[in-house]
């Protein structure tokens, strides 16, 4: 691994990780001691001439003096071991570093206080050793540079932990600062949680302050979790972080939900902003606004890196378009695999273009203008329920410019459209819709417009397609429906974009019929197809070399049909991800959980487990067909023991009253620890539900992602009334906060201000 040193122009560094196991328990590592990278030293380019040795502490290790001494032989001048102190307060321990060639250890420190610093370090008398270490370092002259994990203003003060650490060692070479890396795993670790980055400035300032009067510089690294707006703007230069800012970074006067984005320093940690709001850079009592997501550039929107596609003289153009919100957390997966489908075929990759626009938190016109700019020759929009709004609005500014590409929209939005197309009111904005799988659909579209001339292009009927023309619209055949492995990977073959939560698609369909979900076995073909495991192998060791990835999510298909399939999936994961370096993320039926799937997830590191219970009203079991009772919550509650587990259930369900779910709800909030997730029903276009809206008495509300807004057995009122008992018995709870994370969250709540945005927790139980 290789990072600028400080500000672009200074000379690089290499870092060589060890495997070794650690005298402390610390509540916030992130060390790796069994599975890591290779020990062999890196090979040194030119120039470089700084190496830091990391791990849980490389001075546990007997060769550690061996390998300094080769690192020397091999050219490099600066050598850094990073250590927790507790093997530097042996009493030749500096001394032998120093006499290697060791020109500075990097000591971790997390209080004044050695109460506060032995309890974050899971042992007693850690702080003790701690500065013994520091004092033998100074005795042998050994460069002693400092790096503070931030905790809570009430269990830490920075400025003084700085000065006292400085004086002990006879002078410091540098100060790091960070983030814990991960959320703490004893509930008790609450209070030790740093505050929101609103929180953090004025401390961050006391401390520049302080390290300014003592000489010493300070250094953010990219993966230490403070974004440069958690810096005064009087602060913020190349020199403080480990990476060069942009010039909007440097010059935002506030906390800014795109200054993270902006300057590619990847934000806060996943913990840091589950607790504290959908970016965690705003408090929680100012949460994000509509007109401040809007405001958004295509480019700070989202954390991800677009790669730059290229523009062939006289080839045909298609261009996939994804316009989405800026709470959007996933990237273009559809279109990822639609542009590998074309490009697959020898005739089109010849002389076809396919490129695509992931336009999240774009205003409409200037996505249009962007789209107006690739000149295409075909607009191709991945359009889901919370999307079509913006999608609408974008087609019809694309139709008032005169723009000569057709435009056709596509997803599983549009399953069941020739059922039922009452709620469509968009054909003056579109050419044709897609239903069913594309990949035929789109390779038969693209071959039948290239064969015409002329400016103006229109579309025939063909399998999959509704077209519109003349003002009707006519329904051809279903769409051919493709193998999975039949065309190749897009994640195989290079994507366009690399992104945090990649869309890697295990499986496709289901064989449940849930009356609510767009995976069902009605919406998806009648069937369903896994992945082949070694290619759904590559997949995952592909995006696993992304800087960018963090989580992957399996599905609910993978892990409900069999437990063959689910093994399947499983062993695929572990042979593509070996090291567990992403978090992978599980839906299940909790009727469906067996033994074999827990032992299946051996050596997949388990993000999350999210139970789908939704309701446990039996008057509810028949409209969703499906249904869910204590007994099997409790069943998989106790197979999935010790993994982190979600259950969540809908709000709205026909058939459900306001007194079941309050009952459903308390019953749920009554288990031990896992965490819960109420959701609005939503009646998604494409699912039974929605097909069967009006013989089941729901209210739908079209403009705010098709959700529900009463049924027959309760009124808007009551659902009113509903989420406020919610959000009221989610703040009375002592322990709200759970291992660094929202024991309740509510998603598509009228305190929302858009489908995906966080919820606020107010007032005093801000903290947890």
């Amino acid at each position: 691994m290789r990072y600028a040193a400080g500000s672009v122009k200074t000379a690089r560094v290499d870092s060589l990780r060890l495997r070794a196991e650690c005298d402390l328990a610390c509540w916030f590592c992130s060390g790796r001691s069994a599975q890591d990278e290779g020990e062999t030293l890196p090979t040194r380019e030119d120039g470089t001439v700084q190496l830091r040795i990391l791990g849980c502490d490389p001075l546990r290790r007997t060769d550690l003096l061996k390998l300094v001494t080769r690192a020397r032989a091999a050219g490099y001048e600066s050598i850094c071991v990073e250590t927790n102190g507790v093997r530097l307060a042996a009493r030749h321990t500096a001394s032998a570093l120093l006499e290697a060639g060791v020109t500075e250890v990097l000591v971790t420190g997390y209080a004044l206080d050695a109460a506060v610093h032995d309890a974050v370090c899971g042992r007693p008398g850690a702080h003790a050793r701690l500065l013994q270490g520091l004092e033998h370092a100074r005795a042998a002259g050994l460069n002693v540079g400092l790096r503070a994990v931030v905790l809570s203003e009430k269990r830490q003060d920075l400025p003084a932990l700085l000065r006292d650490m400085h004086a002990r060692a006879g002078g410091s070479s540098r100060l790091e600062l960070s983030l814990p890396r991960s959320g703490p795993s004893q509930p008790r670790a609450r209070e030790y949680l740093p505050e929101s980055v609103a929180a953090l400035r004025p401390r961050l300032s006391r401390t520049l302050v302080q390290a300014e009067a003592l000489g010493v510089p300070v250094r953010i690294l990219p993966d230490a979790g403070i974004p440069p707006c958690a810096v005064e703007d009087s602060w913020r230069s190349d020199t403080l972080f480990g990476f060069r800012l942009t010039k909007e970074a440097r010059g935002l006067p506030e906390v800014c939900a795109t200054c993270a984005e902006a300057s590619r320093c990847g934000g806060t940690p996943e913990w840091h902003r589950s607790l504290w709001g959908a970016d965690g850079l705003s408090p929680l009592e100012r949460p994000l606004t509509q007109a401040r997501h809007q405001a958004r550039e295509p480019e700070a929107a989202a954390s991800f890196t677009r790669r730059a596609m290229p523009r062939r003289e006289g080839a045909f153009r298609v261009l996939l378009v994804n316009p989405c919100e800026a709470t959007w957390g996933y990237g273009p997966g559809a279109a990822e695999y639609l542009r590998a489908a074309l490009l697959a075929k020898p005739d089109l990759a010849a002389c076809v273009d396919v490129d695509i626009e992931f336009l999240v938190g774009v205003p409409p016109k200037r996505a249009a203008e962007l789209i107006l700019e690739a000149d295409p020759d075909l607009i191709g929009m991945t359009v889901y329920s919370w999307n079509l709004q913006i999608a609408a609005e974008l087609s019809r500014l694309l139709k008032a410019k005169a723009c000569r590409a057709p435009i056709v929209w596509g997803g599983v939005t549009f399953a069941l459209l020739e059922r039922d197309a009452s709620w469509f009111h968009w054909w003056d904005a579109v050419d044709a819709v897609a239903r069913g799988s594309g990949e035929h659909t789109l390779i038969d579209l693209v071959r039948a417009l290239m064969k015409q001339t002329g400016p103006v292009r229109s579309i025939p009927a063909l399998p999959g397609l509704c077209v519109v023309a003349n003002g009707k619209s006519h329904f051809g055949p279903p769409a051919r429906v493709p193998r999975l492995d039949d065309f190749p990977s897009p994640y195989l073959q290079g994507t366009v974009y690399r992104v945090a939560r990649p869309t890697i698609e295990m499986a496709r369909g289901c064989t449940f019929s849930c009356a609510f979900c767009s995976d069902a076995k009605q919406s998806r073909e009648g069937g369903m197809q896994l992945r082949g495991a070694e290619r759904l192998a590559a997949e995952i060791a592909a995006v696993v070399s992304w800087p960018e990835a963090q989580w992957i999510d399996a599905g609910a298909s993978t892990a409900n049909v069999t437990s063959e399939a689910f093994e399947r999936v499983c062993a695929a994961i572990r042979r593509g991800d070996p090291d567990g370096s992403l978090r992978y993320g599980f839906q299940l039926y909790p009727s469906l959980a067996r033994p074999a799937q827990r032992e299946a997830l051996q050596g997949v590191n388990v993000g999350a487990l999210h139970f789908g219970v939704q309701s446990l009203t039996p008057a509810t079991f028949a409209p969703i067909k499906r249904g869910t009772n204590l007994s099997h919550v409790h069943r998989a509650l106790q197979v999935f023991e010790g993994l982190p587990v979600e259950l969540s259930l809908i709000l709205g369900l026909p058939g459900e009253t306001l007194d079941s779910f309050k009952a459903s709800f308390d019953q749920l909030l009554a288990l031990p620890s896992p965490r819960i997730v109420v959701n609005r029903l939503l009646v998604l276009p494409g699912t039974e539900l929605h097909a069967r809206r009006v013989a089941l008495g729901l209210g739908v509300r079209e403009d705010r992602y098709f959700r529900l807004e009463h049924s027959r057995e309760m009124s808007a009122a009551e659902l009113l009334r509903a989420q406020d008992y919610v959000i009221e018995r989610a703040l009375a709870l002592p322990d709200l906060m759970h291992e660094g994370e929202a024991r309740v969250r509510w998603v598509g709540f009228d305190v929302q201000q858009s489908f995906a945005a966080p919820p606020e927790y107010v007032g005093s139980r801000q903290g947890g």
